[in-house]
C-alpha cells in the first residue's frame, strides 16, 4: 500500500513542524516555499512561556502543549544532529508592593509555574538591573525558554532539499498533485489569497538584536520588552505589536518604541550595548487568539494550519499531531481551534 502524500504550502515554523510530523507518521511530503518580505519565521524570537504575564495565569492548553513541544523538539535535535532548544527561566522585576502581592497571589495558585520571590542561582548579570530599578523581588516563570527557529527551519529545509521534497516556488492550484492532500500553512500571506482565511488578524512585530558585554546570560527578563540572551554577549529585545499598518521592514515608529524600551531596560546610555540590528515580520494572528487547524471548506483533501501568532513554538507540535490524526481519519480536533468555527459569523 502506497504511503499517503501531502503538499504543504508554506515552510515557516508551523508548516515545517507539520511537515516533519506527517513525515514521521509515514506520509510522503512535498514542501512549497517562496520567501517573501515580511515573513514572520525568519525574525521570530521563538519564545515559549507557560504563563500570560498580564494575568499571570497558565496559557491555553499549556498542560498538554508544553510536554508535546519538549518531546517533539528534543526528538528533532537527535534526528537533525544539532541543538535548537534553549531552556531559560523568565524573570520579571517586582518594583512596587502591589505588583509583588499580585505575583504572590498567582504563585500560590500556580506553584508549578511561578515563584514570587526568586532567590535561586542564575542571577549573574542582574545586579545592574536591581540597582538601577530598585527591585523589591524577582518573579520567576519556570519551564520557559526559546527555540532557535531560524536554525531549526534551515535544518529541515536542507533535509528536505537533500530528499528532493523541496520546491522553491509559489503554490499554483493547477500544479499536478495526484491524490495528495494540501495544507495551507502560508501564514499571513494566506489572508488575501483565500477568503476563508480573511479573519486572520496580522500583527507586525519588530525587534532588535545587539551586543551587551556581561549581560544576564542565564535568564530572560520581561519588563516592557523582553530581553533574550542569544549567547556570546548577543541579545535580542522586543517586541512591538502594530495592528493597523503592517510593514514588512523595520519602521521609524517601531525603532523609536524599541529604543524607548531599551532605555527603560538598560538606562539612557544603554550600558555599553552596541551593534544594533533591527528586524521586522508580520505575525499571522487569529481573530480570536486560537490557531486555525482543520479542514478547508472547499474540501478535496484540503486543510489549514495557520494563525499561531507568537505561540507557534509552544502550540504547533501538539496541534500538528492532532491535525495529522484528523487527516488520517481518526482523532478529534479541539473545537476552540477547529476551522469549523470560521463558518460561523462574528459576534
Amino acid at each position: 500500500m502506497d504511503s499517503p502524500s501531502v503538499v504543504i504550502v508554506g515552510a515557516g515554523l508551523a508548516g515545517t513542524v507539520l511537515g516533519r510530523t506527517l513525515q514521521k507518521r509515514g506520509w510522503s511530503v512535498q514542501i512549497f516555499q517562496h520567501n517573501k518580505p515580511g515573513s514572520a519565521t525568519p525574525v521570530a524570537a521563538g519564545l515559549w512561556n507557560p504563563i500570560n504575564f498580564f494575568r499571570l495565569t497558565p496559557g491555553w492548553r499549556v498542560e498538554e502543549a508544553l510536554p508535546a513541544m519538549r518531546d517533539f523538539f528534543e526528538a528533532e535535535e537527535k534526528d537533525l544532529g544539532q541543538p535548537f532548544l534553549n531552556h531559560r527561566p523568565y524573570v520579571q522585576p517586582l518594583l512596587h508592593h502591589e505588583h509583588r502581592i499580585h505575583w504572590q497571589d498567582a504563585a500560590s495558585k500556580h506553584p508549578r509555574w511561578l515563584d514570587a520571590d526568586w532567590q535561586g542561582a542564575g542571577k549573574a548579570g542582574l545586579e545592574r538591573f536591581e540597582r538601577a530599578w530598585g527591585v523589591r523581588a524577582w518573579g520567576l516563570v519556570r519551564e520557559a525558554g526559546w527555540l532557535d527557529v531560524e536554525a531549526y527551519v534551515r535544518a529541515c529545509c536542507l533535509r528536505w532539499q537533500s530528499q528532493g521534497q523541496w520546491v522553491d516556488a509559489h503554490w499554483n492550484e493547477e500544479y499536478p498533485r495526484g491524490h495528495a492532500h494540501v495544507v495551507d500553512a502560508r501564514g499571513v500571506f494566506a489572508q488575501h489569497a483565500d477568503r476563508f482565511l480573511a479573519r486572520l488578524k496580522p500583527a507586525q512585530g519588530e525587534l532588535v538584536e545587539f551586543t551587551l558585554p556581561n549581560g544576564p546570560s542565564s535568564v530572560m527578563i520581561k519588563r516592557d520588552l523582553f530581553l533574550q540572551p542569544l549567547g556570546q554577549d548577543r541579545y535580542r529585545a522586543g517586541a512591538t505589536f502594530e495592528w493597523q499598518e503592517c510593514s514588512p521592514v523595520p519602521t521609524a515608529q517601531g525603532q523609536a518604541k524599541l529604543r524607548a524600551g531599551l532605555v527603560q531596560l538598560l538606562g539612557e546610555d544603554l550600558s555599553g550595548a552596541y551593534d544594533f540590528e533591527y528586524k521586522a515580520g508580520i505575525r499571522p494572528a487569529a481573530h480570536d487568539r486560537r490557531p486555525y487547524v482543520g479542514a478547508h471548506p472547499h474540501g478535496n483533501q484540503r486543510w489549514v494550519f495557520n494563525g499561531f501568532g507568537a505561540k507557534g513554538v509552544l502550540l504547533a507540535p501538539l496541534l500538528a499531531g492532532e491535525l495529522a490524526a484528523a487527516m488520517e481519519g481518526h482523532g478529534h480536533l479541539n473545537p476552540e481551534s477547529d476551522t469549523k468555527r470560521l463558518s460561523r459569523p462574528l459576534c
